[in-house]
């Protein structure tokens, strides 16, 4: 009997495991719509399950973490870093896939144990390839990621699935407006626009349509898996991100960038996708049986609320890792599984393990996360068993490389740009091959930030430096670098890599302006605060942020003269923010000028007529106040 034969026969029968992935559920949100009875199944399994914060370090990007928590080893073990790859033939740029992950995913560990297993749209399964009794419906497969036609090898794995894909799977351009009502009415002219595939990801219709279709295409292989009786299923909904980063800004309270007659339109969509997702969660449970386990998890939170950036995702450039938030859920069910009173504390590393442990296999040998004991119920969970090679358990097998057309492979990148995951470098990034280095550096980059944040500041530094060295004009590991030198209170380097990463682009860089200076003023280091708001104030003259910021910082340390003319030049750049004529006025009074001080709160009083502490000091200075 061969070594994977015998393992397989060895282990005992657990029931199913279900694995749902919901991309960037996040708690804040789950809670409030459980309160409000938006998500009552979410609910209902919080009330008799086992719920717990997910600790996602950076970098917050889907294939990454994803990929960490399907195989429970850290990024530089398991080698999908980005959201691309250089493509070994040609050297071009692709989407990272299959082969760059180096070690087992969980649906892998499961067909070594013997158990039929599933896996459903999960990041970076393409080309599909599995063991004998799995099933990969990759990636590719749904519009939603990197959607390419059912026709395409490498799509879906084993052959025999590829006719059912064919009949489940919904193209955004199928959609009707039926599918839609349940989020939104549409006209007409927008579902022709839609039907005749003219609508983009950047409409919030066509984006709407194409989520919807993605949805439901893994809602219905998640059910036909159930319905097979296949014993370990993992599926990956996208849509829980992509929502929020079409829809976030409408959500009320609307961001004041957003027009009402469209935050009127669009301002309930979110909470209606997530009701959906409930009610599909509820199909799910309803097609268990007592033996079988549920497990929700996200790879993080999102930014629902005040802390929502100012700027919107997508629109292409890549802002879609400032809406999220290094918080995931962690919520499970199963006859084993006991129920937490208050939310507890997970580690992205422990979750393979965990889900392992559920389905009653021993963890994988290069696991270094650890199975949380609050986890089970009174009756305790399965006995600690030796960890596995997994690995040698699975069948060698020659690695598939499904080479696409040049234009298919535009048409992904262009979906990735679309969404906010990569930055449009105004051409064709296939066509253009001087954009290799990019990928390359955004690779290492990430690897970096692994190395940073489990406190490996030598290795960061030095990957940082790599990633750099592949294209100096990248300005992410000039800035993650900038942090790293600060850390170790290398001020003077970190300061040179923080100006360069201004210069290659760095991402809102005025508020990094901002962001720097107020670090060093905490730091106790008020002249490089200064020399960093005067040096902002240089290259950003036009500035509202740093200009109010800087005046700010210069009352604080008494420099009145300079905080005057700093908050007089954010007051013209930015007439319309209260906050630049008070501060003025504070400074104003400091230098005993109180004509021009009331003058300032009155302004300051017709913008923000609620602020109660500017309308006590300007009746303190005997000026008229404006109420509401």
């Amino acid at each position: 009997m061969a070594l994977g034969q015998e393992f397989a026969g060895n282990q005992p029968r657990h029931g199913r495991l279900i694995v749902l992935g919901l991309d960037a559920l996040d708690w804040k949100l789950v809670d409030e719509l459980v309160d409000r009875g938006l998500m009552p199944n979410v609910g209902r399994l919080m009330d008799r399950g086992a719920h717990a914060i997910l600790h996602v370090p950076p970098p917050l990007i889907s294939p990454v973490v994803w990929t960490t928590l399907a195989t429970g080893v850290p990024p530089e073990v398991h080698g999908v870093l980005d959201f691309l790859e250089a493509d070994p033939g040609d050297g071009l740029p692709r989407p990272v896939g299959s082969r760059s992950r180096k070690v087992p995913a969980l649906w892998e560990m499961a067909a070594a144990a013997g158990r039929s297993s599933a896996v459903i749209g999960w990041w970076a399964t393409f080309p599909a390839q599995g063991p004998p009794g799995c099933t990969i419906y990759s990636d590719r497969l749904t519009e939603q990621l990197l959607g390419l036609e059912g026709a395409t090898p490498g799509v879906v794995a084993p052959a025999e699935a590829v006719t059912i894909a064919r009949q489940l799977v919904v193209r955004g351009s199928s959609v009707t407006a039926t599918m839609l009502e349940p989020f939104l009415e549409v006209y007409e002219t927008e579902i022709q626009a839609v039907r005749s595939g003219d609508a983009s990801w950047d409409d919030p219709v066509g984006g709407l349509a194409k989520l919807v279709a993605a949805t439901v295409s893994v809602q219905r292989l998640t059910e036909y898996e159930l319905g097979r009786g296949t014993e370990v299923i993992l599926s990956y909904v996208e849509g829980t991100d992509t929502v929020g980063h079409l829809f976030a800004p409408y959500r009320p309270p609307p961001q004041p960038s957003v027009p009402e007659t469209l935050a009127r339109r669009f301002g309930s969509v979110v909470d209606r996708y997530h009701a959906q997702i409930d009610g599909w969660i509820g199909t799910v449970v309803m097609a268990m049986t007592d033996s079988d386990s549920l497990v929700i998890i996200s790879d993080h939170g999102f930014t629902w609320g005040d802390d929502r950036p100012p700027a919107a995702s997508g629109t292409h450039t890549a802002t879609a890792v400032w809406w999220h938030r290094p918080e995931g859920v962690f919520l499970a069910v199963g006859p084993q599984i006991g129920h937490t009173q208050s939310r507890r504390h997970l580690d992205v590393l422990d979750v393979a393990p965990t889900l392992l442990a559920i389905a009653g296999l021993p963890p994988g040998d290069r696991m270094n996360g650890t199975v949380p004991q609050w986890l089970w119920s009174e009756a305790g969970g399965p006995h600690a068993t030796d960890p596995v090679d997994y690995a040698e358990l699975l069948p060698r097998r020659k690695e598939r490389d499904i080479q696409l057309p040049i234009e298919a492979r535009e048409e992904e990148l262009a979906k990735l740009r679309a969404l906010g995951y990569i930055a449009d470098s105004g051409r064709s990034a296939v066509v253009a091959r001087t954009r290799v280095d990019r990928t390359e550096a955004r690779r290492l980059n990430n690897l970096g930030l692994t190395r940073f944040s489990s406190e490996d500041l030598e290795g960061a530094e030095e990957i940082f430096l790599q990633a750099i060295a592949n294209d100096p004009s990248y300005a992410a590991p000039h800035y993650n670098l900038s942090l790293l030198y600060r850390r170790k209170g290398r001020f003077e380097e970190a300061d040179r890599e923080f100006w360069k990463s201004v210069e290659s682009g760095i991402a809102d860089r005025e508020m990094a302006v901002v962001r720097l200076a107020l670090d060093y003023r905490e730091r106790g280091d008020t002249q490089r605060a200064l020399a960093v708001f005067l040096e902002g104030q240089r290259r950003f003259p036009a500035s509202g942020k740093i200009w109010l910021n800087a005046g700010v910082f210069f009352g604080q340390n008494g420099q009145y003269p300079e905080a005057v003319r700093s908050l007089r030049r954010a007051a013209e750049l930015d007439p319309t923010n209260p906050r630049a004529h008070a501060n003025l006025a504070v400074a104003l009074l400091a230098m005993g000028q109180t004509e021009a001080a009331r003058e300032a709160l009155t302004e300051a009083n017709k913008l923000n007529p609620l602020d109660e502490a500017i309308r006590s000091e300007l009746e303190r200075l005997g000026g008229p106040t404006v109420s509401q």
